[in-house]
């Protein structure tokens, strides 16, 4: 087993900017360590004005973002950033989250449960990324986001999906065999 301290599970919300609500803005992020434990979580003020809360699937209201629990977007980005310095990033589909934090990071720092070559063959969709609810229910008989989708929710199922295969996962990797399919192009920016 490797240094459980150098692990990081993250997840994000975001509600939508713009005409349409298309644009993903920063709204909500969990940051929890290797087991569990929270090491972060908060909703984020809003930079723009919000078209699209998407409450039935994030259950964000826009109370929730104005309220005394709501961050400014850059004090939320720099102590994510300070959190997940140096470590590894545990998470379903990392980029989505680098991308609304603004965040670079290394991608050899990086275990994305939706890119696992492993877990998309045992889907059976070695070419397409699979819900996470429905690979969380498959691979280990959890149910999440049954309601509404919570962020530390979904951090500690990463995180806990990542447990279960750790060491062959770690030990592709020590091999320099990388095990995982690589994250979108259009989102390289978001790893160094």
């Amino acid at each position: 087993m490797h240094d459980p301290s150098q692990y990081v599970g993250i997840c994000c919300q975001s509600v939508g900017v713009s005409i349409v609500g298309s644009v993903n803005m920063l709204a909500r992020v969990a940051l929890c360590d290797y087991w569990g434990q929270i090491l972060f979580m908060s909703y984020v003020q809003p930079q723009s004005e919000v078209s699209n809360y998407r409450t039935s699937v994030t259950g964000i209201t826009p109370e929730d973002l104005t309220g005394p629990d709501s961050l400014p977007f850059e004090t939320v980005r720099q102590r994510v950033g300070e959190l997940i310095h140096g470590k590894v990033v545990i998470g379903f589909c990392v980029w989505l989250e680098l991308s609304v934090l603004g965040l670079a990071h290394p991608l050899s720092h990086v275990r994305d449960v939706a890119l696992y070559v492993p877990f998309r063959f045992s889907l059976g969709s070695p070419e397409a990324i699979v819900r996470f609810p429905t690979m969380m229910w498959v691979l280990m008989g959890r149910r999440i986001g049954e309601d509404t989708h919570h962020p530390l929710e979904d951090a500690r199922a990463a995180t806990d999906l990542f447990r279960s295969v750790e060491s062959q996962w770690e030990g592709y990797i020590d091999q320099l065999m990388w095990p995982s399919y690589l994250p979108p192009n259009v989102y390289a920016s978001c790893f160094l």
